[in-house]
Order: C-alpha cells, then sequence, then structure tokens
C-alpha cells in the first residue's frame, strides 16, 4: 500500500471501473497521478448548533441560512462545508455586506 499525503486535484473513474487520483504531494510539491483500489479524502463536516446560540434559521442540512432582516450573516463553515480558502472568501463577503445591511 502506497499513502500519500496531499491534495487532491481530481479523482476520474476510468472505462474499466478502476479509480485515478490527480494530487499534489504536500511533501515534494509534484503532481501525482496514481491508479488506485481506494481513496481515502477528508471527511464531512456536520454542523452543529451550541446552546445560547442565535435563533437563526437552518437549511435541511443543519447550515445557517443568512437572513438580512434579523441580521444573521452566515460565512464559513456555519454556512456550508468548505475548505479554509473559501472560508476565509466567505467570511470576507459576510463582512462587507454586514457593512452593506447596516447602512441601509
Amino acid at each position: 500500500s502506497i499513502f500519500i499525503k496531499g491534495k487532491v486535484a481530481d479523482i476520474n473513474v476510468e472505462d474499466d471501473g478502476a479509480v485515478t487520483v490527480i494530487a499534489e504531494n504536500a511533501v515534494t510539491g509534484d503532481k501525482v497521478s496514481q491508479t488506485v483500489d481506494m481513496a481515502i479524502l477528508a471527511t464531512g463536516m456536520e454542523p452543529s448548533v451550541s446552546e445560547g446560540a442565535p435563533a437563526a434559521d437552518l437549511d435541511t442540512n443543519g447550515f445557517v441560512l443568512s437572513d438580512f432582516e434579523k441580521g444573521i450573516l452566515g460565512a464559513g463553515c456555519a454556512k456550508k462545508a468548505a475548505d479554509v480558502a473559501t472560508s476565509t472568501q466567505s467570511s470576507t463577503a459576510a463582512a462587507l455586506k454586514a457593512i452593506q445591511v447596516s447602512r441601509r
């Protein structure tokens, strides 16, 4: 077995049913393309609402829905399962939206 820690760019299912993983090796930085029997990716995220949290509406998966009238803006992992870069972009967008909403 070969275990490579890396950032997966793509997973392709070949015509014969084989699975090819294309990734960047986190140690060497090399682009790796390898046919595998099984690929294990990061686990999924599951939202949780703590006690005393604001009364925000949630979608069917339990993530926060933005409600501008109530002043609630979902961002990052509260809004949807996301990686760090996407969470950062979402948080920046929510901050800018909060500025817009507060000036109304």
